[in-house]
């Protein structure tokens, strides 16, 4: 019909870049039975999600994604399309998520990363708190020769140490005062 990615301009400077696409990739098998999908299915309609993707140069990415809806014809059960880029049940992407991470490496608070990626704040504090286990730093490895330490603000209110390696500079963990 003529209509493509655009921009929506609102009165908040909060401009969004729409994209569109579609996801028709069928599944090996069906999650709910295991049964190979192969010839084994018939499309049952579409969804529409809509996901945030990273944003760039000021601007928040939004894409609509129409995913091909499958239904198994062993057990009956229906099923969307999926990708490695995206988390189910989220609106947020990898993408986004990783954007996150690389941002808070570089010890920026949560509000200005709130702002940079347009989401809110509590999102952000809700997904770096989520994968903050995955990295835990290893006590068993042995401390390099020449440790820096500073004391820094983690939290509002909350003050800690925070640990270098002296010779690359690569952080080692913020502990708590």
């Amino acid at each position: 019909n003529g209509e493509f990615n655009h921009t929506i301009y609102n009165d908040k400077h909060d401009d969004t870049l729409m994209l569109y696409g579609e996801l028709s990739r069928f599944p090996e098998r069906c999650p709910y039975c295991g049964f190979p999908m192969e010839s084994n299915y018939y499309h049952n309609g579409t969804d529409e999600v809509r996901l945030s993707l990273p944003s760039t140069n000021g601007f928040k990415q939004e894409l609509t994604l129409t995913k091909q809806r499958f239904q198994c014809l062993n057990c009956y059960g229906t099923c969307t399309s999926i990708s490695p880029d995206f988390i189910e049940n989220s609106k947020i992407t990898k993408p986004l998520w990783k954007q996150i991470f690389d941002l808070a490496k570089q010890d920026i608070s949560e509000k200005l990363i709130a702002h940079i990626t347009r989401l809110s704040t509590s999102k952000v504090h809700v997904i770096i708190s989520a994968s903050a286990s995955d990295y835990v730093t290893d006590t068993t490895q042995q401390l390099p020769n020449v440790v820096c330490i500073d004391e820094v603000k983690y939290r509002k209110g909350h003050f800690g140490f925070e640990i270098l390696n002296g010779n690359t500079s690569e952080f080692i963990e913020i502990y708590p005062q």
